[in-house]
């Protein structure tokens, strides 16, 4: 969860390059390291991985942006904000009387077809990842300038529905195709009620995507050749489907 903009990729390229500049090992060091990775490797796995290039170039193709208002930790404000604009970025992102916040934390399920890159989120891992360690009113909530975890305070804990991406490599044209599976009325209801997409892939000019809900798996499709949104299913283990507890 960042507020404005994400911050974590230049925090790590930051820490990396320092580490690089002021802790770089001596030779010796090296050698002992290389040695001690390969005994791994061999013991491990039964061979030693061939040595991959060193550098390695990359390039922001895109960022998530603010979809909601934040007005303090329970603020009942915060919730209706966020659903009022969801599945889209806010329109005015200046928010009076509060702050912009970034929910969609980093890209969860990816998969490839041709030139297309499909990818969902996940929103406010951190605090997810917290809730599922402690139970709802044990751990208090808290908020930094980076993030907030209202942990259950603003009714809903810190839950959002993930969206669904599609990038071409081509083009570098950035779509959103979530709307297709949110204006739909009998997929609407599992896409808000999915935690994040965690799983993604294709078949046969299919692209999947599955995330946990409080009911089981949900899975979701769209045609690769199309790009059309084919449908969603719940393996809640009714009617006849199986359940499933965990991507």
């Amino acid at each position: 969860m960042k507020n404005g903009t994400w911050t974590k990729p230049l925090l790590i390229v930051v820490f990396v390059t320092l580490g690089v500049c002021l802790l770089a090992p001596t030779a010796s060091a090296q050698d002992d390291s290389k040695t001690l990775l390969d005994k791994y490797w061999s013991d491990v796995y039964g061979s030693v991985p061939q040595s991959v290039a060193d550098d390695y170039y990359f390039s922001t193709v895109a960022k998530a942006r603010p979809d909601e208002c934040y007005y303090g930790i329970g603020d009942s404000l915060n919730k209706t904000s966020f659903y009022d604009n969801y599945p889209n970025d806010l329109a005015d992102p200046s928010c009076p009387g509060g702050r912009p916040k970034t929910n969609q934390a980093y890209v969860w399920g990816l998969t490839r077809t041709g030139d297309n890159l499909w990818f969902g989120t996940i929103a406010n891992t951190l605090c997810l990842v917290l809730g599922g360690f402690y139970p709802t009113g044990t751990f208090p909530p808290f908020q930094t300038n980076s993030w907030t975890c209202e942990m259950g305070q603003n009714g809903n804990a810190d839950t959002r529905p993930p969206r669904i991406f599609l990038y071409n490599t081509n083009t570098q044209a950035l779509i959103d195709k979530t709307s297709d599976v949110f204006n739909s009325a009998a997929d609407k209801p599992r896409l808000l009620a999915t935690y994040g997409l965690r799983s993604a892939g294709n078949h046969k000019d299919v692209v999947f995507f599955g995330g946990l809900s409080p009911s089981g798996v949900t899975m979701f499709a769209f045609q690769a050749s199309t790009k059309k949104f084919l449908g969603s299913i719940t393996f809640d283990g009714k009617d006849g489907r199986p359940l499933y507890s965990n991507i």
